[in-house]
């Protein structure tokens, strides 16, 4: 199995060597051509996937982003030619939430924040710190087992 990896990709050689033969490219330079002999294709949000670079692409089987947005990838396209595609959304949910946590200990402790009040904000503990925007409900996931309260 043949996988052209983006060159811009951390470590994307020892990750898939033990799936098949890799070949890398330079960013930016991916052109048709390329894609000749290709099973799967490996790459960032700086390499758009479009038809016209999929002419020479007859044995792509799959192509897969390392970013979390797929606006790179004409996924209608793929689906209408059976071209499996994936991405990494969600890859950074810890580190997002994480630097919430952050910020909001960092306002705390130049008083710009008062955790007592966030309780009776309920809806939108943001306005605390002045944001214009509104906070998405936290998604529900039924896969995890309901926890007992401690």
């Amino acid at each position: 199995m043949k996988i052209l990896l983006e060159d811009t990709i951390p470590f994307g050689t020892d990750y898939l060597n033990s799936v098949g033969e890799i070949e890398t490219y330079a960013w930016q330079s991916l052109v048709p051509e390329m894609l000749r002999d290709v099973d799967i294709l490996a790459l960032r949000s700086t390499t758009k996937v479009t038809p016209e670079l999929l002419t020479s692409a007859s044995k792509l089987k799959f192509v897969t982003t390392a970013t979390a947005g797929t606006n790179h990838l004409d996924k209608t396209h793929l689906d209408s030619v059976g071209i499996m595609h994936s991405s990494a959304a969600g890859c950074n949910a810890v580190a997002v939430a994480e630097y919430v946590l952050s910020v909001l200990l960092h306002a705390q402790k130049a008083q710009k924040l008062d955790f007592e009040s966030l309780g009776e904000l309920r809806q939108n503990p943001f306005e605390a710190l002045g944001a214009k925007f509104g906070v998405a409900p936290a998604p529900q996931d039924d896969t995890q087992p309901a926890r007992a309260a401690s």
